[in-house]
């Protein structure tokens, strides 16, 4: 695999400068991969790191991440966290990292991530750390 250019885009949520995120659902960052070929790349690993996020709510509360197309709509890949009680008396903070392969097609392709809260819980990104959403173009990695 030769990496034809490290970082083809960055898209970072940083709740810090406008205070906390707290939301059911979003999608508020995204990056835009080229068609293939473009710079030599066949494909592009796609993460998303969120640092610190935690839930509230009183049924095992919990956020479910995911990475998403919309042009063709398709999930690539989904992760979550949930609490371990089911009415916590706080709200612990769990890290989580999304990383999926994507091969590149003839057309733009445009990757969102977005979460939505589980069992109707609150999901909170705050000041302790941003999420960020990054792609890395190669020649391949199939």
């Amino acid at each position: 695999m030769k990496i034809q250019q490290v970082i083809t885009g960055v898209d970072s949520l940083d709740p810090g400068q406008s205070g906390p995120i707290q939301s059911n659902k979003g999608y508020d960052m995204f990056v835009e991969l080229p068609p293939k070929g473009m710079y030599g790349a066949k494909a592009a690993m796609v993460m998303l790191n969120v640092t610190a996020p935690y839930a509230k709510g009183d049924d095992y509360p919990g956020i479910e991440f995911s990475l998403v197309t919309r042009k063709p709509e398709a999930t690539l890949i989904t992760g979550c966290i949930t609490s371990e009680s089911k009415d916590p008396d706080s709200f612990g903070r769990r890290p989580i990292t999304l990383v999926k392969a994507v091969e590149l097609t003839n057309d733009e392709l445009c990757v969102y991530a977005y979460w939505k809260s589980i069992r109707n819980s609150t999901c909170i990104i705050d000041w302790m750390g941003p999420a960020t959403l990054t792609a890395i173009l190669a020649d391949g990695f199939f």
